[in-house]
């Protein structure tokens, strides 16, 4: 049955107003209908029966030369036509009655005169009329009324006025609920943001009511101490790494400087050396995650390439597939190093061919670095975007700080993209970066 429910605190909250308001109506409907209308219309037979009767009581009493004066008089006083059934004949289209009050009414005439008195509702004019026949031992007289003088069903303007209240009250409900829905959306994606890491999202609003007010308040102040907090962390990788880069460069002079004495002790000295100085550009580039916000529209085909190409230089095989219309906006070398580091990474762990593929699919951009090497088991991807994060079978493997596949997450949310890993078909693995950016018109030199 909540498969039906709406999913939304908005639609819940104005379904449950709906229901509320509509069942109040239809209660106080029935309750005005029982105690008010239903005791007026009894009222109404009763005194138009009793109009009736004494009619009836006066036409049989009264001489017949006086009968018209007094007719007439009675037309004038109640508005009651009355005539002989001799002159006016029955309409063709005049009907039983059709409620509950006109046949108590008939049943009383019964009593008070014979069975041929009769009650016939006309339903070719509005308002309706009630043909009343009178019975008397000189001829039978028919009294013509007003259906509402005697028989008053629920008002339709009162029905209309209900439903009216009814919409009023939902709308007016959907407006206030839609009105504090809103702070409640910003909350909803500020702590989405966050959640993706990304970097000091909007102060929220705190001028609605206490309850939203305090909520919002608490999600500005965890953000600004996850901002704070992610600051201090890159200024301390970056104090650290740029102060290790000092001794590390005198260790590397020394030992090349005893180089000539112990050439192979000093070749894999020299080898670690670089793999520690690779291992603080890292720590480095992890710390430059604020400054990789698009600045520019560049052609990511065209530095695809480019990075492919310096990838062959150094030994890595690499070749592109490339699509038509990358444009995106962009850093230029922040993207650069997200495309190195995924390279790099395939290098490193899978030591095969690599492809580099680039292409549009609708209104994004997918990039694409596939290998051929062993993979990684699906319940440990996402793991593994994480910072400092490796697979415990690579520790014994090339060295590394864990922070590559960190730093390519970091980068791809500056620029609106997504990074995922999925088995590559055949063997091996994907890592698919697929960027939404905002469209904006290009600007080509």
């Amino acid at each position: 049955m909540t498969r039906w429910l709406p999913h939304t605190l908005l639609g819940r909250t104005v379904l449950v107003l709906i229901l509320t308001v509509a069942l109040t109506e239809a209660t106080t409907q029935l309750v005005f209908r029982y105690f008010v209308t239903e005791e007026y219309s009894r009222a109404l037979v009763r005194v138009g029966g009793n109009n009736l009767v004494a009619i009836g009581q006066a036409l049989r009493y009264l001489p017949v030369e006086r009968r018209a004066a007094f007719v007439n008089a009675t037309s004038e006083a109640t508005g009651y036509q009355i005539f002989p059934v001799s002159d006016n004949p029955l309409p063709a289209d005049a009907r039983p009655p059709d409620s509950g009050r006109l046949v108590a009414l008939e049943q009383r005439l019964h009593q008070r005169f014979s069975e041929a008195a009769s009650v016939w509702v006309e339903s070719g004019r509005d308002p309706q009329r009630v043909w009343v026949r009178l019975p008397l031992a000189d001829g039978d007289w028919w009294v013509r009324i007003e259906r509402t003088r005697l028989d008053r069903a629920f008002p339709l303007s009162a029905a209309v006025l209900l439903a009216a209240s009814v919409l009023l009250a939902v709308m007016v409900s959907w407006l206030t609920v839609r009105r504090l829905n809103r702070p409640l959306r910003a909350i909803q994606a500020n702590i989405l943001r966050l959640g993706r890491g990304d970097q000091a999202p909007p102060a929220l609003p705190t001028d609605g009511p206490t309850e939203l007010a305090d909520l919002a308040d608490a999600v500005n102040r965890m953000s600004r101490a996850l901002t704070r907090e992610d600051h201090e962390r890159a200024l301390l990788l970056a104090g650290v790494s740029h102060d290790l880069r000092t001794p590390l460069a005198r260790l590397r002079l020394g030992i090349e400087m005893l180089g000539a004495e112990f050439p192979q002790d000093c070749e894999a000295l020299v080898d670690d050396i670089e793999e520690i100085d690779r291992i603080i550009s890292q720590f480095l580039d992890f710390a430059r995650e604020a400054q990789t916000m698009p600045d520019g529209y560049a052609d990511l085909g065209e530095l695809a390439q480019d990075c492919a190409a310096r990838a062959r230089v150094h030994g890595c095989e690499v070749s592109t597939e490339l699509g038509e219309e990358l444009w995106m906006p962009m850093q230029r070398p922040a993207m650069e190093r997200l495309i190195n580091n995924l390279i790099e990474n395939a290098r490193r762990y899978a030591r095969t061919p690599v492809v580099l593929r680039v292409s549009r699919q609708a209104d994004a951009l997918q990039l694409s670095v596939l290998d051929r090497g062993p993979g990684i088991p699906e319940d440990q991807r996402q793991r593994l975007i994480q910072p400092f994060t490796r697979l415990d079978a690579s520790r014994t493997g090339p060295a590394g700080a864990g922070l590559g596949l960190a730093i390519v997450d970091r980068i791809a949310r500056a620029h609106h993209g997504q990074l995922e890993l999925h088995a590559r078909p055949g063997g091996g693995l994907e890592a698919r970066v697929t960027f939404t950016p905002r469209r904006e018109p290009v600007e080509e030199a």
